[in-house]
């Protein structure tokens, strides 16, 4: 399984590889503070808070095409809905480094 799909990405965007860079970029500035919300709602207990930032980050990263911060978003939603914050906080440390794994891959596509 790709890490991240430029291909995919681009013919979702029906071959618009400026936009597809764009929002590529966009999730790449916009995940450090999803992650911040989605850390702050597991440490404050805050189910709806961390099933809530679980979700978004879910759906972007569905949209820019990286399946693994996806599957872990989603995940996080499961484990926020049932209130398993004690399960979340140890699936957050994974879901950031598979992140930064593949922040310098998307920043390539991005700098392509």
């Amino acid at each position: 399984m790709e890490q991240f799909d430029a291909d995919d990405l681009v013919e979702r965007l029906m071959g618009n590889e400026d936009l597809a860079k764009q929002v590529a970029g966009a999730f790449l500035d916009s995940m450090p503070q999803m992650l911040v919300a989605l850390a702050n709602g597991i440490n404050s207990f805050d189910a709806q808070a961390t099933r809530l930032a679980a979700h978004s980050i879910k759906g972007v990263a569905a949209n820019v095409g990286t399946a693994a911060v996806r599957d872990l978003a989603s995940k996080l939603e499961s484990l926020g809905a049932s209130g398993s914050l004690a399960s979340a906080a140890e699936v957050l440390p994974e879901l950031a480094a598979t992140f930064q794994s593949l922040k310098p891959v998307i920043q390539r596509f991005c700098d392509s």
